[in-house]
């Protein structure tokens, strides 16, 4: 049976992490393309009402350019 998180919670710790590595992925160059999986669960994770308000705070921290 396919679980749709990392692991068997919908707000896992493995969850957490590995978002956090995947957040700034595109400045390094790093695609979802190849992986769909991997994608659609970035997308699924990333969609949650507290990991957009996180990323909002994050984002306030970073001058402008």
């Amino acid at each position: 049976m396919f679980d749709a998180y990392a692991f068997a919670t919908p707000n896992s710790i493995a969850d957490i992490a590995h978002f956090d590595w995947l957040w700034r992925r595109e400045s390094v160059g790093v695609a979802l393309d190849d992986t769909p999986h991997v994608g659609r669960w970035y997308a699924e994770v990333e969609s949650r009402p507290a990991v957009q308000r996180a990323i909002a705070r994050v984002n306030a921290l970073i001058p402008a350019a």
